[in-house]
């Protein structure tokens, strides 16, 4: 059975702060928006990509150098976690010690250092920049998250004519506080409504997909909710 395609709200970042209010209103509803207009060059975000991409094709005993610092933050193989799915993390995007460790492990060439590094960098801007909008939204000014660690994972899925209609990872919330997702080109995500109903969601490139996560909407409601009855 086919699967309805969702239009998901945008949030233009160039029209600030035009867009606080939607944002306040996607943000505490679905929990789930496009980001466009966010200032990360294509150039930097299709290079990521062939970076994670290069990853996957080396052989076993490098990828798994890429070691976890808790559970769940270093490589995930295919046989370890879906069929279809290898992922590599870095603990703290924020922290540059952390993002030349992983490129070390990966034996990444000088490019892909400076191009992960980069890319870290800037998507941890982002990131911090939307949490503390739509802590904004809600009342909470001056809140700042430039000091909360960003985990960072490269996914790569090995996609074949074959698998078309297998899930490629399990169902699953976000834990943290705010996730960006880089799509790829090919599509194949799948969001759940209030309802639980499945909808299927478009790749756009050169966007952002955001959402917010288990963390996320505890800390504003309880941020909201101080400010409220102090």
């Amino acid at each position: 059975m086919a699967v309805e395609t969702i239009s998901l709200p945008s949030i233009d970042l160039a029209n600030f702060p035009a867009e606080l209010g939607k944002l306040t209103v996607v943000a505490t509803g679905l929990g789930c928006f496009r980001i466009i207009n966010h200032g990360i060059p294509v150039e930097l975000l299709t290079e990521a990509k062939a970076a994670a991409s290069s990853f996957s094709k080396l052989p076993d005993d490098i990828k798994l150098r890429n070691r976890d610092v808790i559970y769940g933050s270093g490589f995930s193989s295919s046989r370890d976690f879906m069929p279809l799915l290898e992922s590599f993390g870095v603990y703290d995007a924020t922290s540059s010690a952390d993002v030349v460790a992983f490129c070390s492990s990966m034996e990444a060439s000088p490019h892909q250092r400076e191009v992960l590094s980069t890319y870290a960098s800037k998507v941890h801007v982002l990131v911090v920049d939307i949490a503390s909008k739509v802590a904004e939204g809600l009342g909470l000014v001056g809140c700042s998250f430039q000091d909360w660690p960003c985990n960072m994972r490269l996914n790569v899925y090995h996609l074949k004519e074959e698998s078309i209609g297998r899930q490629a990872v399990h169902a699953h919330t976000d834990s943290g506080l705010v996730t960006l997702l880089l799509e790829g080109e090919i599509g194949g995500l799948e969001i759940a409504d209030e309802t639980g109903k499945l909808l299927a969601v478009d790749p756009q490139p050169g966007t952002f997909l955001c959402f917010i996560g288990d963390v996320g909407k505890v800390t504003y409601v309880s941020f909201f909710s101080q400010s409220r009855n102090p």
